[in-house]
């Protein structure tokens, strides 16, 4: 749980460190998806015994990303929108 939370943490500074104004939001969704393998791929190659060896950092899946007008919408995923404020 420990690795889990400092790749959760790593995907919350990926996404900090792109958002402004004129961004789109699959471009953020993009900086989580990096940000959380990049650190995965860290933990995972202190130790690559056993089962480890078979795990893959990749951090996919749709990210939930909605700005604006759209924030109340439930699991809606980034699009093109570009992030205003």
């Amino acid at each position: 749980m420990k690795n889990a939370g400092q790749v959760a943490v790593a995907m919350c500074a990926g996404a900090r460190d792109v958002l402004r104004p004129g961004v789109s939001e699959y471009e953020v969704a993009l900086a989580i998806i990096e940000s959380g393998t990049r650190k995965a791929a860290e933990l995972l190659a202190k130790d690559q015994s056993g089962s480890n060896a078979y795990y893959s950092p990749l951090a996919h899946d749709l990210q939930i990303l909605q700005t604006g007008h759209d924030m109340h919408m439930v699991h809606k995923r980034a699009s093109i929108k570009e992030i205003k404020w």
